[in-house]
């Protein structure tokens, strides 16, 4: 029999800290400084509910001494295999009900049950375990119990595989989220959660539970990077670096090995919303001109009069660099100019500056 630990934590709620870039690089030290933030209270039912990714057992070890240390735990030991803890633990926290989903991912390596594991508690999913080629009876047995109507898969066929998928068939619709590797799936996971206020990042060779414990509290979704961004991480970033209120996102990186680099963290970073740049642009021709300003991939169209300057607006942009330019076309030349001017904003800086646009004659 292997020996399992699983870790109920009884004391811990995560409170948002402000932060200029809207990213924190939470490192083992810099831990330390954002729980003097913490306000304690209980929320077991946090490691409950996802308690089949805090399972540890001696193949795979997910300790966290110092986690342990700091946020109190109080560790319960049981007997038996991951697969029969979880379906046990599933079926203690549905006694009394039935679940209309049921996830199913891969037992003896963790990752994607980890990635979705924040998406079951803020839906109230059961997670339960299986193996790339078979589905313990104790998983069985559990689905029996939970009367689902509808199964779904984390992870591609060789997590889960097909074998297993026909054999879940026969309780309800399936549905897969997979990627072609851990990172993709975890940000096909990430896509469940609709404009999420924040993001939980951490190295997807070693995930930790600092992050999976941040995610799970803040409902937020789990992302997965290594020694640089994935393609798709990349995108999933730029794609919401806005929540649906139009505020920006804040990013926690979770730092588990040295090989996430500064360079990951200055492209994490360069997707946070950061600054603004205020633009007016002043017309010295004497006929009035369009002007089209493009700021990276947005523009912004506006007729400028003669000796005039206009407005074009407040833009919200990241930190790092930025390229202007500005396009008109001169009724007098019967040509179009244009002119670029280049800009660096800082976390949390404001810049305004006036363009001008150019006098030509024929």
């Amino acid at each position: 029999m292997k020996r399992a630990i699983v870790f109920l934590i009884l004391a811990v709620l995560i409170t948002p800290v402000a932060y200029a870039d809207y990213v924190s690089t939470v490192s083992d030290s810099e831990f330390k400084q954002i729980i003097t933030h913490l306000k304690y209270e209980k929320f077991a039912e946090v490691a409950r509910e996802v308690a089949p990714t805090l399972v540890s057992s001696s193949k795979y070890p997910l300790t966290d001494p110092e986690l342990e240390e700091l946020l109190y735990y109080e560790v319960e030991k049981l007997e038996g295999d991951i697969y029969n803890l979880s379906a046990e633990i599933v079926i203690q926290n549905f006694k009394h009900r039935y679940a209309q989903k049921v996830i199913i991912a891969r037992g003896d390596i963790i990752n994607d049950a980890m990635a979705i594991a924040s998406y079951a508690k803020k839906e109230d999913i059961p997670i339960l375990l299986a193996k790339p080629d078979g589905i313990p009876n104790a998983t069985l047995e559990a689905i029996e119990k939970l009367h689902p109507r509808e199964i779904i898969i984390v992870g591609g066929e060789k997590a889960i595989g097909k074998k297993v998928e026909n054999r879940l068939e026969n309780f309800g619709k399936i549905t897969r989220i997979y990627g072609e590797d851990r990172y993709s799936t975890s940000v096909e996971v990430a896509k469940l959660f609709k404009k999420p206020e924040r993001i939980v990042i951490t190295d997807g060779r070693s995930p930790s539970l600092k992050a999976l414990v941040m995610a799970a509290y803040y409902r937020c979704p789990l992302v997965y990077v290594h020694c640089d961004i994935p393609g798709e991480v990349e995108k999933y970033l730029h794609d919401n670096r806005l929540t649906k209120d139009f505020r920006p996102t804040e990013i926690f990186l979770v730092e588990t090995k040295p090989e996430l680099t500064d360079k990951v963290r200055d492209i994490v970073k360069s997707y946070a919303w950061g600054g603004k740049l205020k633009l007016y642009v002043e017309n010295v021709d004497d006929d009035d001109l369009y002007v089209d300003a493009f700021i990276d991939k947005m523009m912004k169209a506006e007729l400028v009069r003669e000796n005039a300057t206009k407005f074009f607006g407040t833009f919200n942009l990241s930190v790092g660099n930025h390229t202007i330019k500005l396009r008109w076309f001169d009724p007098t030349t019967n040509e179009f100019y244009e002119k670029y001017h280049n800009i660096t904003l800082s976390p949390g800086e404001t810049i305004s500056i006036t363009l001008q646009t150019e006098r030509h004659e024929w």
